[in-house]
């Protein structure tokens, strides 16, 4: 009975392999290179050890939005495998990690960067401060995609100048 348990579960995970391999080709067709791209800065505070979050979208210069859009690109071409995430893992130089999207608040952080309007922006430089994070939101034709980043505690925002 062990041997067909085993048997199954290693049916199932090489089926899930095959469907994440899918993901990433179908990615790497996609003509990021051309992609619209926007950054939004993401702030998330605990309240009462539950993640609360805001997000707001950046103004960025062309150059920037290149810079953000080739590191996009880069890491995509770059990938030749995809497995489902864990805990713990090796060194990914030339690999993506995929965590079903219901598992984690990335679900929040779409929504809230999928909003339009004007209020969604930062207007003054004091916004980014402290931010926790950013997103680089890119899209083709009617295909998205969300780039995360945390920024690290050695990355903090200065004041600089009179701004």
């Amino acid at each position: 009975m062990d041997m067909k348990v085993n048997q199954l579960v290693a049916e199932g995970d090489k089926r899930e392999e095959a469907a994440l391999e899918a993901k990433l080709a179908s990615l790497q067709q996609l003509d990021i290179e051309q992609a619209m791209v926007n950054l939004w800065i993401v702030h998330r505070k605990m309240v009462n050890r539950v993640a609360q979050y805001s997000a707001l979208r950046v103004e960025a210069e062309d150059e920037l939005r290149k810079k953000l859009r080739n590191a996009v690109v880069v890491k995509v071409r770059n990938a030749n495998t995809v497995r489902p995430y864990e805990y713990e893992t090796t060194d990914l130089d030339s690999g993506m990690l995929e965590q079903p999207i219901e598992t984690t608040d990335f679900g929040e952080l779409i929504r809230l960067v999928n909003r339009n309007g004007e209020e969604h922006k930062v207007t003054s430089n004091t916004q980014l401060f402290d931010a926790w994070g950013y997103i680089v939101k890119l899209w083709v034709n009617d295909t998205f995609i969300y780039a995360f980043r945390k920024i690290g505690t050695q990355w903090a925002s200065k004041k600089v100048g009179n701004n």
